[in-house]
């Protein structure tokens, strides 16, 4: 009899069945010479030499390939032949659709694979024609060891297969050892698990409980975790299902959904057969939610508010993330994380919608003391009470300059004044902020501006409205503007030229609003005028002054 060692999380000390037989050559497959994925086998057969051919889906993507395991490992996209296949012909019409990068399990340095077009696929580094096979080698002994015994095993499977009498003795000499997965696949109706936790699950028998797995805060407050993103699907199909995690509790021994609650009450609500799940690893329902939360987040899924709520009751950091490989340009995280800084009382004010959510995000993202959250908030409300319209670029620039702002003497008027009170003192931050938030955005429009002015259709549009610019000076203009946008970045909170030119127009501004296009102008002009004095760029070029 064929025995694999307990590493290979497969032992035959009796005739293989079946399930043995498609966990073996699973296994095989996702081996990094080979496929280099997770994979779950549909169908087999062991023909002459014990070659075993038959088809795989992709454990992740809705794929389906032909396969062959003989002296090397070959396959190629499946293509429609039989009309009793459990396979849709039209979902595979389109392969390359959903596509999602692979990385070389053999490099040392991690390198993505190509993305290949409509026609082709992915074999190894390289693309290639969906009609060729993808065929390799095993690359060492050990591999070529894993090959040897998975024939070996079909050749047992072949031999018994025909004589089930056999086959029925052989099973009853040694009982099958106990796998770490049995008991889990047990609760979810699976008949087998590969080693790296994918199987294929009764939806009906995976269980819910939102309020402790439940990333989604709308999720939480319902009995199934839904929040109604799969509403109005009427057609369960599994090669759209994607892969569930899910999570065997070993206090009561269910099996709950972790990741995937909408489409776990879809496939529950539409009599779905089966469904894909990975079971992970996890200590307790609160690392089983982090898990799945963290997968949320890397996707790209749920919202800010969602995130941030997850980084408020973890405590993990941007570095942790860093760590994890979770890239911080998904705007869901940076967001997420950046509402996570927010007091208390201001975090739960944007849960209520009493603060808008990208506000709350440049303030949380710029100011980390909560004092100065709240001060710069009530500033803000109490000028937008007077009538002051306050843009999200306006608060960036004030979370930059919260302090060493000029400030003006206003009158509270009426018996106060009569009564001998202390006028107040106001800052003039929102001015200032406001000027600042002018000039920037004027220095990033004229960057983008002339960085185009090249392309005819540009250079012929801005002669429609005026504009005489030589195109062959654009490049040029387009620098001179953003050198001065990181110069004015630089000096804005010095002291110095630029600073009482921007304090001096925040005064006008403060007593004369009618008049905010003149005095940003003016500002606009006399800054960058002081700035090209100091740094001398541009070699005489100039941005545009209007």
């Amino acid at each position: 009899m064929v025995t694999l060692n307990r590493r290979n999380l497969l032992r035959l000390d009796a005739a293989p069945t079946e399930v043995q037989m498609k966990l073996g050559i699973s296994q095989v497959l996702s081996l990094p010479f080979a496929y280099n994925a997770p994979v779950i086998v549909l169908d087999f057969e062991v023909g002459n030499k014990n070659v075993i051919k038959g088809r795989f889906k992709d454990a992740s993507r809705p794929r389906v390939f032909e396969f062959e395991i003989g002296d090397s490992v070959s396959f190629k996209p499946f293509t429609w032949k039989r009309t009793d296949s459990d396979v849709d012909p039209m979902a595979w019409e389109d392969f390359s659709k959903g596509y999602t990068y692979r990385y070389d399990a053999v490099k040392k340095v991690r390198k993505e694979k190509p993305k290949c077009g409509n026609t082709s696929y992915n074999c190894g580094k390289a693309c290639i024609s969906l009609n060729k096979n993808c065929k390799s080698d095993p690359p060492d002994k050990s591999s070529q060891e894993k090959i040897d015994k998975v024939r070996a095993m079909g050749g047992e499977f072949k031999q018994t297969k025909s004589d089930p009498t056999k086959a029925q003795e052989n099973n009853k000499l040694t009982p099958k050892p106990k796998g770490k997965w049995d008991d889990a696949a047990s609760q979810i109706g699976a008949e087998y698990v590969l080693s790296s936790g994918i199987a294929e699950a009764d939806p009906s028998k995976i269980q819910v409980d939102p309020k402790r797995f439940q990333y989604k805060i709308i999720g939480e407050q319902t009995k199934s975790g839904e929040v109604g993103s799969l509403s109005g699907v009427r057609t369960w199909d599994s090669n759209l299902g994607g892969i569930l995690q899910v999570w065997q509790d070993p206090g009561d021994g269910g099996v709950y959904v972790v990741n995937g609650h909408n489409r776990l009450a879809l496939a529950k609500k539409l009599n779905a057969p089966s469904v894909t799940v990975k079971l992970i690893e996890a200590k307790s329902h609160e690392e089983a939610r982090a898990i799945g939360a963290l997968t949320n987040i890397a996707e790209g899924r749920g919202n800010a508010m969602d995130a941030a709520k997850f980084f408020r009751d973890s405590g993990l950091t941007k570095q942790d993330l860093e760590k994890k490989g979770i890239p911080m340009r998904e705007k869901i995280a940076e967001d997420g994380l950046a509402l996570a800084d927010l007091s208390d009382s201001l975090f739960n004010r944007v849960v209520q919608g009493q603060i808008p959510e990208q506000r709350a995000v440049v303030i949380g993202s710029k100011i980390k003391d909560h004092r100065q959250q709240q001060d710069l908030l009530e500033l803000v409300e109490k000028q937008e009470k007077r009538g002051k319209k306050i843009t999200n670029d306006t608060i960036e620039e004030l979370s930059d300059m919260v302090t060493n702002t000029p400030t003006k003497t206003e009158s509270q008027g009426g018996l106060l004044d009569l009564l001998g009170f202390t006028p107040e003192t106001r800052s003039l931050a929102i001015e200032k902020a406001q000027i600042q938030a002018a000039i920037k955005r004027k220095l990033s429009q004229e960057k983008r501006l002339f960085s185009i002015v090249g392309k005819s259709k540009a250079a012929q549009d801005l002669a429609k409205v005026g504009n005489e610019i030589k195109v062959e000076e654009s490049k040029e203009v387009a620098d001179v503007a953003e050198k001065a946008l990181g110069a004015f970045d630089q000096e804005k909170m010095l002291t110095g030229r630029v600073s009482t030119l921007l304090n001096q127009a925040a005064e006008q501004l403060a007593t004369n609003q009618k008049g905010q296009d003149r005095i940003i102008k003016e500002v606009y002009e006399q800054v960058l005028d002081e700035l090209q004095k100091t740094y001398r760029f541009g070699k005489g070029a100039s941005v545009k002054r209007s």
